[in-house]
């Protein structure tokens, strides 16, 4: 057995009488293994992993960390709240974002339909005024003074049905006051 422990080789007869469980082997060598031993034996390295009773300095701070863990834990699951709540917010800014495009793009058609109509009626007012001056004149010239249209319309109250067929042959739309009568 010394010599298998040693690591020597050992023979088949001499293997047929260490034929023990490997646990036993181990407790076995455990026991014996301070007189082998060149460093630490496994049994003192274990002693060694074996935790000793923390100072109360130590046991403090490890409880103020393990509650600065919680708070820690907690303000990052807030955090996390928070960040999908402004996830959701953006994506509803994007889609209202979207829909106010649809409507700027709708109004700026509608701003160019206007702006054409505005173009047609600015050409058709410079056409205008460059032709109400003779318009003028010839509306002036076909004009009845205001005490004449008077006084033809009192004739034919006067005279009833017979002066209108004399009025009618007289274009009505062209009898008009003069513009320097309606200020009187």
């Amino acid at each position: 057995m010394i010599e298998f422990m040693m690591g020597h080789e050992i023979g088949a007869e001499k293997r047929a009488y260490l034929n023990m469980p490997v646990e036993e082997l181990r407790e076995l060598y455990g026991n014996y293994e301070y007189l082998l031993k060149i460093e630490k034996t496994s049994r003192e390295e274990a002693e060694e992993k074996t935790p000793q009773p923390l100072p109360p300095e130590a046991m403090a701070k490890i409880s103020r960390l393990e509650a600065s863990t919680l708070n820690l834990v907690g303000e990052n699951t807030d955090f996390k709240q928070r960040v999908d709540e402004l996830r959701v917010q953006d994506l509803e800014m994007k889609t209202k974002t979207q829909d106010l495009q649809g409507e700027v793009d709708a109004l700026k058609t509608e701003v160019e339909y206007i702006r054409d109509i505005a173009v047609q009626m600015v050409g058709k007012y410079r056409v205008l005024k460059e032709i109400a001056p003779q318009v003028w004149e010839e509306t002036e010239r076909r004009t009845v003074p205001a005490e004449e249209l008077k006084k033809a319309r009192e004739l034919e109250k006067e005279a009833g049905e017979e002066s209108q067929g004399i009025i009618a042959s007289i274009n009505p739309p062209d009898i008009r006051p003069r513009k320097d009568d309606l200020k009187q």
